[in-house]
């Protein structure tokens, strides 16, 4: 397997600068307890998420649906987890808990191949807003402890989950 680039989506102690808005809210730690006090709570959440299934696909070229189905079950997703199914768990789970998920595609050095699917840790992520609606950039911290805009935003995924108007 090819090595993989750095990830962009790193754990640090976000920094509201400059414009970002943070996604990190007081709640996501209240959130992270409930589940962890009151297991009832992080059983229904695991239900919801089995209930959901999985996701399959399918081509009509015989050779390009055996590659395709490979990736989907041999992606590397992080903590010793692969496949497709696996990171939809977790971007699942981060919006039933949390209201929102944020995701990368991880390439290899040489950009040429997938190496992983990761999911961040939404308290991670901030939003740089821009003039419209629809121009917005996902922030991280620096080296330096600066919040700036990640790299190569065509690798990020976020999701929201019933965003109220005017709010990221």
């Amino acid at each position: 397997m090819a090595a993989a680039a750095t990830a962009q989506i790193a754990r640090a102690a976000p920094l509201p600068l400059g414009g970002c808005v943070p996604l990190r809210r007081g709640d996501t730690q209240l959130y992270r307890a409930i589940r962890e006090a009151v297991p009832l709570v992080d059983a229904c959440i695991c239900k919801i998420i089995r209930l959901c299934g999985g996701v399959a696909a399918a081509c009509d070229d015989p050779e390009a649906e055996r590659a395709l189905r490979q990736f989907l079950e041999q992606v590397n997703v992080g903590r010793g987890q692969r496949g497709i199914n696996a990171f939809l768990d977790q971007y699942l789970d981060s919006m039933l808990v949390f209201g929102q998920a944020v995701g990368e595609i991880v390439p290899t050095a040489d950009s040429c191949d997938v190496a992983a699917l990761l999911c961040g840790r939404v308290e991670d992520v901030h939003i740089q807003e821009g003039d419209g609606p629809l121009d917005f950039k996902l922030c991280g911290q620096d080296q330096y402890g600066q919040v700036k805009p990640l790299p190569h935003q065509n690798l990020l995924l976020f999701t929201p989950f019933n965003p109220e108007a005017g709010s990221p």
